[in-house]
């Protein structure tokens, strides 16, 4: 008969004369000792042996996820796996996965300390602002959220320790995964110059003294009752480089239509707050003037 919640819950803690097991299907059951401890197991053969397999046990493991491992592990079986070698290198991946800090100082000393001039003060930005924060979390866990958290700290009092950082931290995790020390890097989407679209259009708008910046998307209207040209539909997009240069050429365009000329342009454009919009914007501008 197959196991159920009702029956779990009604036999969790109960204390019995002696061990117990109680069978589920497709090879998961649990065993029950006098205590009434429920751990969930995994019957097979392998090489001609009967094995079992503790998958984990109730109520820390639902019934619905042990239903869910057994299967998993029963296919890794098809392929000609032992699951308990399966579940025994996940376990020694998961307690030798290297660390942040344990990441960076590996790619220092295989490559940073050797190719780069000013690698002291990377070492330094790290130790500084990264390892107290990150240092200690597995790299491969350390998602992409945490790493623009950490970054956006600094982005605004200290953006030449935040584009270090980044760069840096780009080029590490792209070596690791060259080296399969890890699978994918986190940062692997993010370009070092720019912002994702989100926060760029609204920085870009207030950068050219706009009011909202729904005038990204289309013509809006003028006191005079006439239509201002529409942005390049490229702005939001001015952190990819290949974008910058053409997105920065019609914004200069824009800016000639309403009456500046090229260095009136270009004053206007540096005379804005730099602290509302990245390095990038201004470049674009001013590259789209100079061309």
């Amino acid at each position: 008969m197959a196991l159920t919640d009702t029956w779990l819950k009604a036999n969790d803690g109960k204390e019995r004369a002696a061990l117990a097991e109680r069978g589920d299907r497709e090879g998961l059951g649990v065993r029950i000792t006098p205590k009434g401890k429920i751990t969930f197991q995994l019957r097979y053969r392998y090489d001609g042996k009967p094995r079992r397999l503790d998958l984990g046990s109730y109520p820390l493991m639902s019934l619905k996820e042990a239903r869910t491992e057994a299967q998993r592990l029963r296919a890794r079986h098809e392929q000609g796996h032992d699951p308990q070698v399966v579940r025994l290198l996940e376990k020694q991946a998961i307690v030798k996965a290297d660390s942040v800090e344990q990441l960076f100082r590996q790619w220092y000393e295989a490559y940073c300390q050797k190719n780069k001039k000013g690698h002291h003060d990377i070492l330094r930005s790290f130790e500084l602002h990264v390892f107290p924060v990150i240092g200690r979390l597995p790299a491969e866990q350390v998602s992409l959220h945490e790493w623009l958290n950490l970054l956006e700290k600094h982005a605004t009092l200290r953006p030449g320790i935040a584009e270090r950082i980044l760069i840096n931290a780009k080029q590490m995790l792209k070596w690791a995964v060259r080296r399969k020390l890890i699978a994918t890097s986190a940062l692997a989407g993010i370009n070092a110059k720019g912002r994702p679209a989100d926060q760029e259009a609204p920085r870009l708008a207030h950068a050219l003294g706009r009011r909202d910046h729904t005038c990204l998307a289309g013509d809006r209207a003028l006191p005079d009752g006439g239509q201002e040209p529409a942005l390049p539909e490229a702005l939001p997009h001015l952190w990819m480089p290949e974008r910058r240069a053409a997105a920065g050429r019609e914004v200069a365009l824009r800016l000639r239509a309403r009456g500046l000329d090229g260095a009136a342009c270009q004053s206007q454009a540096r005379a804005r707050d730099r602290q509302a919009a990245p390095a990038c914007v201004f470049q674009a501008i001013v590259d789209g003037i100079s061309g």
